[in-house]
């Protein structure tokens, strides 16, 4: 995950340019990415019942969805090693909109790509319908739909995934 820290940074190079010497600077903002933090746009963790929890939070990017997958499928590929079952809820009722322009195409490849070869037992997500939608299509693509499974609710999510 990304995580975004705004610093202020000298500017060093500036910092002597004749006929400057003594005076100050105003300093730049500089972001650095840290992957061991969340980038508020979503937060993964393993829940007090064990399952992988995931939650999606407002409008996504590219780099917001890989950034996920790739998170998911390192802690799926984890509880594996560990001979543990692999659930995942994932919560994107917090989504505002689906992007369905082109500029999300490689996201929604790299999810497909996750969902055909990633081990996991069972993935349930829930959210409004346009990501039902959306996640469906997905799942179909992959060819998963005995494994993934889209809900409106919480609850109806949580009683298939550990049905």
């Amino acid at each position: 995950m990304n995580f975004e820290v705004y610093a202020p940074v000298a500017q060093l190079d500036r910092a002597l340019v004749s006929g400057t010497k003594g005076r100050g600077f105003e300093s730049l903002r500089a972001y650095h990415y840290n992957n061991c933090m969340a980038r508020d746009k979503y937060r993964i963790f393993v829940n007090p019942s064990g399952f992988i929890e995931t939650h999606f939070i407002g409008n996504q990017t590219p780099d917001s969805v890989i950034g996920a997958v790739e998170e998911l499928v390192k802690r799926a590929e984890k509880l594996k090693l560990r001979h543990e079952l692999v659930l995942v809820l994932v919560d994107v009722t917090k989504v505002p909109k689906i992007d369905i322009s082109g500029k999300m195409a490689n996201a929604r490849k790299e999810a497909v790509k996750a969902m055909t070869s990633a081990e996991y037992d069972r993935i349930a997500v829930y959210g409004n319908m346009a990501v039902q939608i959306m996640v469906n299509t997905l799942v179909l693509i992959a060819g998963k739909r005995d494994k993934i499974r889209v809900f409106a609710s919480r609850i109806e999510a949580l009683r298939w995934l550990k049905g």
